[in-house]
């Protein structure tokens, strides 16, 4: 590897691949699930990139892996970490192996966040600001109902996928009053 591909590493990814779960406190969060992020290292990096683990550690109710992504003489290394799954009416693990795959795949995509890949969601109007799944798919909905070339469409997902949740609302209110 000669170069970092930066443009595709940065490139932001689609809503369709942007998921959300429940953080802390209830707060909504966006993320990325492991295979996008592989897939996206594989295409900026032409396959020619390794993840290694440097150490692992099983906590009380937790399992922290150190990671590190290496792309040619650059490396990068982050922490990741999961919660270790317990057995209903049971204090036992369910599966440490499981739980460290999880806590490695949480270190690459933090690995991979300092390569560029997926910078989008920690931006203000990335993550909790991004529309949400009932927004998009009332979007889809009534787009239905206008004829547009592929061409066009394209255009109105690339906009989409960098709108915001108020932004959303404003259009799903526009496509409302247009269709009636």
């Amino acid at each position: 590897m000669e170069q970092i591909n930066l443009e595709v590493l940065t490139r932001p990814f689609s809503t369709d691949q942007i998921k959300q779960r429940e953080g802390r406190g209830g707060k909504m969060l966006d993320y990325l699930e492991t295979h996008a992020i592989i897939t996206r290292l594989n295409e900026a990096f032409d396959g020619a990139w390794s993840f290694d683990i440097l150490e692992n550690r099983i906590l009380d109710n937790e399992v922290v892996v150190h990671g590190r992504l290496t792309a040619g003489a650059i490396s990068k290394s982050q922490f990741g970490g999961s919660e270790i799954v317990r057995r209903r009416n049971y204090d036992s693990p369910l599966s440490i192996s499981d739980d460290l795959k999880s806590a490695a795949s949480d270190a690459l995509k933090k690995c991979a966040t300092l390569f560029g890949v997926g910078l989008e969601l920690y931006h203000k109007n990335g993550g909790a600001d991004r529309p949400t799944e009932a927004q998009l798919k009332r979007i889809e909905e009534l787009s239905r109902n206008f004829a547009i070339s592929d061409e066009d469409r394209k255009t109105v997902e690339e906009a989409i996928a960098k709108m915001t949740r108020t932004e959303a609302d404003q259009l799903i209110e526009f496509l409302e009053i247009k269709i009636r």
